[in-house]
């Protein structure tokens, strides 16, 4: 039985979030069946297949493959990526609160510490390879968003020179019950620190600096 997911208004649209099928076919012939074809193709609705985001529609499904079926993200801001000055917390916040198809909005502020072993730090210095941490964190966002059934997530990762005591990755996740926000928040800033591609100095207050 292929295991078919839907997400956000599309489910309103189909009347389901979720459905066992007996289906073996192409992708493309599922989204037509489900009238979603075009809408996929015009990248207003994204598929993906076993948790993978899919572009080819012509790669067969049967079985107990996982086929997941979201709108494209869209909004006021930007919801996974870096940022490269201050992370102003409260439009985001208010933005995903306003809604009230959920039931638990989590957030996540990870904060540069002023302690370390070594001494007083002053500030630290994120540096990434853009074109791939931009990547991975969207990919990371989506991935949480599929596998803990999310309403929606934000991942920010602030890149550059930030004072102690500032945020440097915020996370929000947005669920209809609290232990997918929880749970989901916990996965996404493991999946942040070992997939994306962000290195860190710590820099002390008497000058040193170290690379951790």
């Amino acid at each position: 039985m292929v295991s078919l997911r839907v997400y956000g208004w599309l489910s309103d649209l189909l009347g389901f979030r979720s459905r066992e099928l007996e289906f073996e076919g192409s992708l493309e012939d599922l989204l037509r069946s489900l009238g979603l074809e075009r809408m996929v193709r015009e990248r207003r609705a994204h598929v993906a297949l076993n948790h993978e985001l899919i572009a080819d529609l012509s790669i067969f499904v049967s079985g107990d493959d996982v086929v997941a079926i979201f709108p494209s993200f869209s909004g006021g801001f930007e919801r996974a990526g870096i940022v490269r000055g201050r992370i102003e917390l409260g439009e985001l916040l208010k933005e995903v609160q306003t809604e009230g198809d959920v039931g638990a909005v989590v957030s996540f502020l990870g904060v540069v510490r002023r302690e370390s072993d070594e001494g007083e730090v002053e500030r630290i210095i994120y540096d990434c390879y853009p074109e791939i941490t931009e990547r991975e964190l969207r990919r990371i966002r989506e991935d949480a968003i599929m596998r803990f059934g999310l309403r929606e997530a934000i991942v920010l990762h602030r890149v550059g020179e930030v004072p102690a005591g500032e945020v440097a990755l915020l996370v929000v996740t947005r669920s209809a019950h609290r232990r997918e926000a929880f749970e989901a928040a916990m996965w996404i800033v493991d999946e942040v620190k070992g997939r994306a591609a962000i290195w860190k100095k710590e820099i002390f207050s008497d000058g040193r600096g170290r690379w951790v």
